[in-house]
């Protein structure tokens, strides 16, 4: 159980696009997930290279330079999300094929040798998206806020990974570990509204506290490891 991770991006409550990762569905793999997922995307939205523009349509020069003079429309910063996404990634799966059609009209680079599972498949249209939510066995969902100019606001996008945890409740617990849950910490970490600029202070401590714990409904969980 819990491979298969899917990060879900969604912008004004609406999932833009997902991404699946084949071996990450783990509780603290998801999290290196995300926040290597959320470095090369800030990396890519900074992109001025030739060689980044000689991979993209007049559309998606067309989106870099709204981008660059802050006249973005709220659809094409989402258009230009999803393409900085594609280019975060490995790439579309040759079966998402309108996925890559709606890519095909910002980018040229749709044809990639090299597209992996384990490092990242990015669906956009809503049917690809359900697919690809389908063989989730762990679900991280992203809620993205933009500055006015149209980049990645880091600190005011949160993210949610209640899904990367197992469940049980307090007889269940008993019976499976022997133990009280009377040791368990109460609360130690936010799993949901978590500020993705604070993503490494979390993995230091889902790294050095513990990875059993209940909340305020003596509801347990513990790491998916």
């Amino acid at each position: 159980m819990g491979q298969r991770l899917v990060i879900q991006n969604q912008i004004n409550g609406e999932s833009v696009n997902v991404i699946y990762y084949h071996w990450s569905a783990y509780t603290e793999s998801s999290i290196e997930e995300l926040k290597e997922f959320a470095n090369r995307l800030s990396v890519n939205y900074k992109n001025r290279s030739d060689s980044f523009f000689a991979m993209l349509t007049d559309a998606g020069r067309e989106l870099i330079e709204k981008l660059d003079n802050g006249s973005l429309t709220d659809n094409e910063k989402i258009d230009l999300f999803n393409l900085m996404t594609y280019f975060s990634v490995s790439g579309t799966g040759s079966s998402d094929k309108d996925s890559l059609k709606y890519l095909s009209q910002f980018t040229v680079d749709i044809n990639r040798q090299n597209v992996s599972r384990n490092e990242g498949l990015l669906a956009i249209t809503e049917e690809d998206q359900e697919d690809t939510l389908s063989w989730s066995e762990g679900t991280l969902i992203v809620d993205w806020i933009f500055t006015d100019h149209g980049y990645p606001d880091f600190e005011q996008t949160v993210f949610d990974f209640n899904d990367l945890f197992f469940r049980c409740d307090e007889d269940e617990y008993e019976e499976w570990y022997g133990e009280s849950i009377d040791q368990l910490p109460q609360n130690p970490y936010s799993t949901s509204d978590v500020p993705l600029s604070e993503i490494e202070q979390l993995q230091k401590d889902l790294e050095n506290n513990a990875h059993a714990w209940r909340n305020d409904d003596n509801e347990i969980f513990t790491f998916i490891e």
